[in-house]
């Protein structure tokens, strides 16, 4: 995962011995147009190409998934139905969703950590740092439209300063019905053989003089930099192909101890819980359209982790991972003892250290994140709970307390149109049984404690406290909150749920952040000398820092792979597959008869090769979270395809990369074309594009 500004002659040979013919200034450059120009970081969570001269943006159907519910009813389901506007005017607002382009990626290692060495006092470092980051971010940021970040590498080792240009008007123009955007549902997530539509398309706006604006009716389609040339020549086994977008995080470079702690320990625990939950809430979305509609993203995010987690378990033992490491360690301690680099050898076994007085917080964190925060309505007591504050505090200004509880109130609405009771008191007596078996009685909240024993029915206490509760009726809630002062809020504390959250938080805030926190802080500190060691090192042979949230490329070839002995994976798929697939009763296989009668006419336009429909591919494509949209780019600079999943054998790519057994999933830009053009006859949007045949 390289840093596009930062591709050097090593890098640069490599991709061409695969049959890149790019150089490093077409890639990254911030002085004239190049490939970065079309990149876009999509609601800072995924990634987006330009496709039209017109701002255009493909990105995965998933990542705009949100946006697509958002505009969802029973009577107008978007979900079910898809959605393709007829003109501009019909393309739908998306409020809070904002596109960013990177404009200049500067080293500024040397500005800050200038003076600074591993004498420096840690707090006296931080301010450092903190200081000349607010003051390159305020010098390079005097127009409005652009933004500043400075970004740390390798631990700590490098920093980036980096400039983005932000666009908050963007409006949804087309996406697929979820059964081809979402075909093979949770079944097929994380897995290959694969036969997702997972695409869907917006645009970016602006105003008259091509700049960002919010959204106004006045605004007209962006005129971008770059637009990306799409080839419809297809690919063949063993090409070259580019990734470029904002892969989340990687841990390429942990030792083996925090493996263990991640893949034996932490995993587990959540997919345990996961687990539960999805039973819950896939048993209520299958009974009903208007609980599938609310639940739909909740089920899709709770579901993505939970099938990775246990592909990443999987991975890192069948590749050995912690004894590799092991193996790895040794010998940088070896290396560190025969240069009398103490400092290099002692670390690895000090990070051991600080791991194993972790781990029990980290396993605490997990469940305090995923279950005893679980239920939704105390999510909502935890927004009260910041309204009390307020209310006790005896010199807040009425203005503030008065507008404060406007916002709660509508924090109530909102939780009532989005949350169904009955689903939540299911999971809510689940999670906390789970809770109060599997943590440990010693770093758990005092409610866990005190309201609850082993000799409970914890189910039913939870049923009591849940149905005795203000925060459980939407009505009396709003009224008690309208005239909440000083002597009500004392009164409210008494609430069982009010208790619960209350003890929560302030277990999170007194014990387990600040014992976590500390740890992670003195493991950090021995990461960076890791890192830096490791550096030294590698010294000749150019490591890759982990992927932060920020622009990055990685390259590899179109090929399938062999999962396990005597099975073997093609690099493609087709739409024959999907009919392979199809199954009328299930809602994750279930074909549009419109597509089905497609293909049975062979009605593929332009957009096959021997009168076969390509849908997807897969390629050794180092990629993570935040990938999702990104661009596969051929070795001509060409769109080939959208950068989706990645292979269930292979997710443990976000600890170990290993390009023998790791894939990157992708939608085939034909098989996109084709749902837009034959299938959605959605003519104009292929008429903007530069396609290349």
């Amino acid at each position: 995962m390289w840093i596009p500004s930062m591709l050097d002659s090593t890098i640069m040979k490599r991709m061409a011995s695969l049959g890149s013919g790019l150089t490093a200034s077409m890639i990254f450059n911030k002085d004239s147009t190049s490939l970065n120009d079309g990149i876009v970081w999509f609601g800072r969570g995924c990634t987006g190409e330009v496709i039209s001269d017109k701002g255009l943006i493909l990105t995965n159907y998933h990542c705009g998934y949100g946006q697509v519910r958002s505009h969802s009813t029973v009577d107008n389901d978007l979900l079910k139905d898809g959605f393709w506007s007829d003109d501009y005017e019909s393309e739908l607002p998306c409020p809070g969703l904002s596109v960013s382009f990177v404009t200049s990626i500067e080293n500024v290692t040397d500005i800050i950590l200038n003076g600074i060495d591993e004498n420096t006092d840690e707090l006296e470092r931080a301010t450092l740092i903190a200081a000349r980051t607010d003051s390159l971010v305020n010098a390079r940021t005097q127009d409005q439209d652009q933004k500043a970040d400075v970004k740390a590498y390798y631990h700590g080792n490098m920093y980036c300063l980096i400039l983005l240009e932000e666009f908050n008007d963007v409006r949804l123009v087309g996406a697929p019905p979820s059964s081809i955007g979402k075909f093979g549902g949770d079944t097929d997530n994380w897995a290959w053989p694969r036969h997702t539509g997972d695409f869907a398309l917006f645009r970016i706006y602006a105003d008259s003089t091509n700049k960002s604006a919010g959204y106004h009716p006045s605004n007209r389609p962006y005129e971008p930099r770059y637009s990306f040339p799409i080839s419809l020549k297809g690919y063949e086994k063993n090409d070259f192909t580019l990734v470029y977008g904002f892969p989340a995080v990687t841990n390429q470079y942990i030792t083996a101890s925090e493996v263990v702690m991640r893949e034996r320990k932490s995993n587990p625990a959540r997919i345990a819980i996961r687990k539960e939950k999805l039973d819950i809430i896939d048993n209520a979305i299958s009974a009903n359209d208007t609980i599938r509609i609310m639940y739909a993203s909740k089920q899709q995010r709770i579901a993505n982790a939970y099938k990775k987690w246990q592909g990443e378990i999987q991975g890192t033992e069948d590749k050995r991972t912690i004894e590799r490491k092991q193996r790895e360690e040794q010998q940088f301690v070896e290396w560190a003892k025969a240069n009398d680099l103490i400092t290099y050898e002692k670390v690895v076994g000090e990070i051991d250290e600080v791991i194993a007085d972790l781990t029990p917080y980290s396993l605490a964190k997990d469940h305090v994140r995923e279950a005893l925060w679980g239920p939704e309505i105390l999510g909502l007591v935890k927004s009260y709970l910041e309204l009390e504050a307020l209310i006790l505090d005896k010199k807040s200004p009425q203005v503030k307390v008065k507008a404060e509880k406007g916002k709660f109130i509508t924090k109530v609405d909102n939780h009532y149109k989005n949350v169904r009771p009955e689903i939540d008191l299911a999971l809510f007596k689940v999670l906390y049984q789970i809770a109060f078996t599997e943590m440990d009685p010693e770093l758990r909240p005092e409610a866990l404690n005190n309201m609850f024993s082993s000799e409970d029915n914890i189910g039913d206490k939870i049923e009591s406290y849940y149905r005795n509760s203000i925060f459980t009726d939407q009505d009396k809630l709003k009224s008690a909150v309208a005239r909440l002062d000083y002597k009500r809020a004392k009164q409210i504390q008494a609430d069982p749920l009010h208790q619960i959250a209350s003890s929560v938080k302030k277990f999170e805030g007194t014990i387990l952040n600040p014992g976590y926190d500390a740890l992670k802080s003195r493991l950090g500190i021995m990461m960076r000398t890791y890192m830096k060691g490791l550096m030294e090192y590698h010294t000749g042979n150019p490591i890759f820092p982990d992927a932060n949230r920020t622009l990055r490329v990685s390259f590899g070839k179109i090929e399938g792979f062999e999962p396990k002995d005597g099975l073997v994976y093609k690099h493609f798929t087709t739409l024959e597959g999907v009919m392979e697939k199809e199954d009328p009763e299930s809602d994750e296989f279930y074909v549009d008869p419109h597509l089905s009668e497609l293909y049975q006419k062979k009605d593929f336009g332009e957009y096959a090769s021997n009168d076969t429909l390509y849908v997807g591919f897969i390629a050794s494509n180092h990629t993570s979270g935040g990938n999702s949209g990104s661009p596969v780019i051929n070795g001509d600079g060409h769109l080939i395809g959208t950068n989706f999943d990645r292979v269930w054998e292979g997710t443990m790519s976000d600890i170990e990369f290993d390009d023998g057994r790791c894939r990157n999933i992708s939608l085939d830009i034909r098989y996109t074309l084709f749902v837009i053009d034959k299938f959605a006859g959605c003519r104009r949007l292929i008429d903007e594009m530069n396609i290349i045949k």
